[in-house]
């Protein structure tokens, strides 16, 4: 089935074609994007799932259209609509994000985990702790198990070239114990 990638479409179920995910890895020489194109589909299905999992409630601003399936794009939500005009997102630098488009680094995070996919990386998995286990402690008569954790041992699994790639899109990342939120005086 043909990847949906128009921005706000209603059906939208990936940010990246399959042309573009192969050019974007030509351009850096990874060799790992390989295989037929349903594959890659399903690679850039899954990587466009996670992003809109893992940071939903964490993007700034609001979806631009109600009806649109992914959350990007967006418009600026602290300004928001006022008689049916809405604000344009700025990117880090300041320069405004068009509020029909998909940013860049929205689509290269979602080849970024498409190509982990495709390398049989599990994008959304189990919360499981068992690497950092510092103790643990069994009880017999009345069952009781304890876990203890080792310091600063990660909730669940973070990949930094996303969280990089995505930085000043997001409030927070998944798993962080704190955010940052935009402070705005009245």
């Amino acid at each position: 089935m043909t990847l949906i990638t128009t921005p706000g479409d209603p059906a939208a179920d990936s940010y990246v074609a399959v042309t573009d995910a192969d050019a974007y890895f030509a351009a850096r020489g990874e060799t790992a994007w390989t295989g037929v194109d349903s594959v890659k589909e399903v690679a850039l299905r899954r990587g466009t799932s996670y992003l809109d999992n893992q940071y939903r409630g964490r993007w700034v601003g609001i979806n631009s259209y109600q009806t649109q399936r992914l959350s990007w794009p967006r418009v600026d939500g602290l300004r928001g609509y006022y008689r049916g005009y809405t604000q344009q997102l700025l990117d880090l630098n300041g320069w405004p994000i068009p509020i029909d488009q998909v940013p860049q680094q929205i689509k290269d995070a979602t080849c970024e985990l498409a190509l982990l996919y495709v390398k049989g990386g599990v994008l959304e998995p189990q919360l499981i702790r068992g690497n950092a286990i510092k103790s643990t402690s069994v009880q017999v008569d009345v069952i009781k198990k304890d876990i203890v954790y080792m310091d600063g041992a990660p909730v669940v699994d973070r990949y930094l070239v996303i969280e990089g790639l995505l930085r000043g899109l997001v409030t927070s990342t998944p798993g962080a114990v704190s955010g940052s939120v935009p402070l705005v005086r009245s």
